[in-house]
């Protein structure tokens, strides 16, 4: 009987460790998870500005662009403006779609980490 109600005890002392290893891992995987969201956060307020500062730029060559096509000068100096606005507005186009994408492709990056951390952890 004493050995029985020992090796009893000793199977509910084996359980709580157990527990307690299994809500430790639990925890570091919402810390890591809470980090990783952090990281995020940061990355996509980095983005969203630079897609901002991106935008306000192409909206300034392109008013720069329409105004430059109203205005008549002579001896082809309208054309040779017109051009240089429209490479810088195609070059400000670009550069938006390279933010936007390394944006997207970040973010994945950083939730397909968090999710295999998350997996990792739990198993």
């Amino acid at each position: 009987e004493v050995r029985e109600e020992h090796a009893r005890e000793m199977a509910m002392v084996r359980m709580m460790h157990e527990r307690r290893a299994e809500e430790a891992v639990i925890e570091d995987a919402a810390r890591a998870q809470e980090g990783h969201a952090r990281e995020i956060a940061l990355l996509e307020a980095e983005c969203a500005s630079a897609v901002s500062r991106g935008n306000e730029k192409l909206t300034a060559l392109e008013s720069q662009l329409a105004e430059a096509a109203h205005v008549q000068v002579k001896n082809g100096e309208q054309a040779r403006i017109i051009a240089e606005l429209r490479r810088q507005v195609a070059a400000a186009e670009e550069q938006t779609r390279h933010l936007l994408d390394a944006s997207t492709a970040t973010k994945d990056k950083e939730l397909a980490q968090a999710l295999e951390s998350k997996e990792a952890l739990k198993e």
